[in-house]
């Protein structure tokens, strides 16, 4: 009987490798063939791709839900549009210490609060006073306001309180130039109790005017008024003068023709501006809260000097804006017979809405418009 030769491992190896080869899938021809391994990544690729879109999708369908309500939310509810107008909620920035005027390097600066509205109040005394100034109680400063030097009430815009950076460095400025610079936090905002409206910021600044007078004799008093606090200057220097008892100056840095308009230009404005219905939705809302800074019609009824300050670049409140608020005073009969000008700082200065400060020409812009010497940095 023939003994039967078990197959070698060669043998197998070949068999197997023809097995495999016969048993793999063809490729139709033009088409490569595609190993099993590649198939499921690809396939995750599709899939990761799919989610990805589909989230942002979800995402772009609730911003255009949201788009579509805010405009709805803000008619319904229109005190929203009044806390946005004031922003007093925006305590920029925080964790101040408003009772501490020398941890902002103000340290001839007197924190007090004037009863009885409770609002609080800095005063600056002029910087040639600083080392007679520290230790001073609220009596010594009190008494240094019938001195010669020329002071100035200060109003702030929205937003922040009488600390915030850009307002303690106009300060410094001033006080280097011989003013005093007398500043307070409206009512609701900062250390002040209360909440913000048109009508009580102007009765603060009526009740500030009014104690720096008695106190300043007949020594010049001029009122400042930057951004918002441009509406409020206006509406206080307008009550000063249909009193018969006008400043010695009106000086409105930033300043816009009225709240409508601002608003419309707002940077916040922006993604609404073109939509139809704004001014039904946006403008009207603000106009429900009795909010109205009408400067454009207050410069009617004022009658002593105003000067105008205004970035090319401002982007909060834009300088057309101002432009055409000094036109409009430059046509105003009460202004007749008052300096009325207007100072440009070109948009390559990038002073934008809160550094004129910084300007060199800032002194003398003040001296040759206020009568008054100042040292002019060359």
């Amino acid at each position: 009987m023939r003994k039967r030769t078990p197959p070698t491992t060669a043998g197998r190896e070949e068999r197997d490798d023809v097995a495999e080869e016969t048993s793999r899938p063809v490729a139709p021809p033009g088409l490569e063939p595609t190993t099993p391994a590649t198939v499921p990544a690809a396939g995750m690729k599709t899939f990761a791709r799919s989610g990805v879109l589909s989230k942002v999708k979800r995402a772009a369908r609730w911003l255009l839900f949201i788009y579509i309500c805010i405009p709805f939310i803000i008619k319904l509810c229109p005190s929203i549009q009044a806390k946005l107008v004031f922003l007093n909620f925006a305590k920029v920035p925080l964790f101040l210490d408003l009772t501490r005027p020398s941890d902002f390097g103000l340290n001839h600066t007197l924190n007090f609060y004037l009863r009885p509205l409770d609002i609080g109040v800095w005063h600056t005394v002029p910087a040639e006073m600083w080392r007679e100034a520290e230790g001073k109680n609220r009596e010594w400063f009190e008494s240094t306001l019938s001195s010669a030097h020329p002071a100035i009430l200060y109003l702030h815009g929205n937003t922040g309180t009488r600390g915030g950076d850009h307002r303690v460095q106009l300060y410094k400025v001033l006080s280097s130039l011989g003013y005093h610079v007398v500043t307070f936090d409206y009512r609701g905002w900062a250390d002040s109790p209360g909440s913000p409206s048109e009508g009580g910021m102007t009765s603060d600044a009526l009740f500030m005017y009014e104690w720096v007078k008695k106190r300043r004799g007949r020594g010049p008093l001029y009122v400042w008024g930057h951004s918002l606090g441009t509406g409020v200057a206006t509406n206080l220097v307008r009550q000063l003068c249909d009193r018969g008892s006008p400043p010695d100056a009106l000086i409105l840095e930033s300043p816009f023709t009225n709240i409508r308009e601002e608003a419309r230009s707002h940077p916040f404005a922006t993604p609404y501006r073109y939509m139809p219905g704004f001014d039904w939705f946006f403008l009207d809302a603000i106009t429900a809260n009795d909010i109205r800074f009408a400067n454009d019609d207050n410069v009617n009824h004022i009658s002593c000097p105003m000067l105008i300050l205004h970035a090319e670049d401002d982007h909060v409140v834009p300088f057309t804006l101002g432009k055409q608020l000094y036109e409009a005073a430059t046509r105003s009969e009460s202004l007749r017979g008052h300096k009325v000008e207007f100072a440009v700082f070109p948009s390559a200065l990038a002073y934008k809405h809160k550094f004129i400060y910084r300007s060199p020409r800032l002194p003398k812009i003040l001296s040759e418009f206020l009568g008054s010497s100042h040292p002019v940095k060359e």
